[in-house]
């Protein structure tokens, strides 16, 4: 505050030795021009900023804006013209109104820059942070509590099948906790992650193997990178939506890339257990999703859900990135 006291002396100082006019209309012509940039600055930032272009209200904003360069601009020649009659000097006012009008043009132009520069900042932040805690989130303890059940029900009867899911089960934690640091992971991690995951849920039951199918067709052996875990909330929501409980229940999950066009589609049947969990949480997932396709692809990215009282069905198709061999 002390450095803006002192920086506004000086220039009222310069401002009186250039200006042909006594101390007192010199001061109030050269305190013209920060009055005029804080008023634009402080309703600007303080109001409409926040109150409209925060809020996509961007025509709104634009016309806001004008109305407060023009009003701040007429105050401006109010002052401009009574401090000419008051003070019996000449003043150039079409000159002075042309100079004011730019300096708030200008006031609201840096105001509107500097905003969508920390907004940028902000989003990459956001977007750090939401990736971080939905990636921390994907291993949640109910699955872990029942996969540390399964373990434990299979030392009793085969302890080479209780092996080979501990191994299973550290590589997904590890690969969560360590390699999703990324921005991008190779597919194939994904496709191996996937699979053990897969693995856990049909370990409950011996006949829920035949009715969860994974097709993917070795689409992750040509170097193609995804987002970490892209994949798992529309899995989690699978079977969220179906118990598995019936005879004709099933989850088909399809994976294909063609021409650097991945697509991932999820079929699974609707189950009354399935349909009362869906409104609690899944909505949720699926919200985080499109934040984090938007985030990742902007919109280059399709993500078309379908269901009817039998079936939920939801394709997402977006372009993948190759790994740059050095």
């Amino acid at each position: 505050m002390t450095v803006i006291v002192g920086i506004l002396i000086c220039y009222v100082s310069l401002v009186n030795v250039i200006l042909p006019y006594s101390f007192f209309p010199a001061t109030v012509i050269a305190l013209l021009t920060p009055l005029n940039i804080f008023l634009v600055w402080i309703v600007t930032t303080k109001l409409l900023i926040p109150k409209l272009l925060a809020r996509s209200k961007i025509i709104v904003y634009i016309l806001c804006s004008f109305a407060l360069i023009i009003l701040v601009n007429v105050l401006v020649y109010f002052i401009l013209g009574t401090s000419r009659t008051l003070f019996q000097i000449e003043i150039d006012l079409l000159s002075q109104k042309q100079s004011h009008n730019n300096i708030s043009a200008i006031t609201y132009i840096f105001c509107t820059v500097i905003y969508f520069l920390n907004k940028d900042k902000e989003s990459i932040i956001e977007q750090k942070t939401m990736e971080m805690n939905m990636l921390k989130s994907q291993i949640n303890s109910h699955f872990l509590f029942n996969a540390l059940n399964n373990i434990y029900s299979m030392t009793y009867f085969d302890s080479k099948q209780a092996s080979d899911y501990i191994m299973k089960l550290s590589k997904m934690l590890r690969y969560v906790l360590e390699e999703c640091d990324a921005k991008h992971v190779l597919l194939d991690k994904e496709i191996e992650y996937i699979e053990h995951y897969l693995d856990f849920q049909k370990s409950r039951n011996e006949t829920d193997k035949q009715k969860i199918i994974f097709n993917h067709n070795n689409a992750g052996n040509h170097d193609n990178l995804v987002p970490p875990m892209i994949f798992q909330p529309i899995i989690e929501n699978c079977f969220q939506y179906c118990s598995l409980h019936s005879d004709t229940d099933f989850i088909r999950l399809d994976l294909a890339c063609e021409e650097n066009v991945l697509t991932f589609k999820a079929v699974n049947t609707k189950s009354s257990e399935g349909k009362i969990s869906i409104v609690r949480s899944t909505h949720i997932g699926l919200q985080n999703l499109r934040k984090r396709l938007e985030m990742n692809f902007d919109n280059d990215y399709s993500l078309i859900i379908q269901e009817n009282n039998e079936l939920y069905s939801l394709q997402l198709v977006f372009k993948i990135t190759k790994q740059i061999v050095s």
